[in-house]
């Protein structure tokens, strides 16, 4: 899958399986959370992957920003970003603008 991502970590249900820790991220409000793997499991089959995806913020009422992706081995290992590189979607910013909503 994307370059330095481990095997575990390409996935929901590698992630559910290895008993990783994934945490949800704000780009603008700093705000995180715990991400539930069997919940989202649940919701987008094994096979969804966090690598390269994001989603609008909810942690912080009004928030415009964008949550990214954390991942971790166990809670006390160092975290690690599921979003491997800002120029992925070229087309994205292109259409878009870097933050998405239509400002470039």
């Amino acid at each position: 899958m994307a370059a330095n991502i481990p095997a575990y970590a390409e996935t929901v249900g590698a992630m559910l399986e290895a008993r990783a820790c994934v945490v949800a991220c704000c780009t603008r409000c700093k705000a995180h959370r715990d991400v539930d793997l069997t919940k989202l499991v649940a919701a987008k089959g094994r096979a969804y992957s966090l690598v390269n995806r994001r989603c609008p913020c909810n942690l912080t009422p009004g928030c415009k920003g964008w949550n990214r992706f954390l991942y971790s081995a166990s809670k006390t290992t160092p975290v690690r970003s599921l979003w491997v590189d800002d120029d992925v979607y070229p087309r994205w910013y292109d259409m878009f603008g870097k933050d998405g909503r239509g400002s470039r």
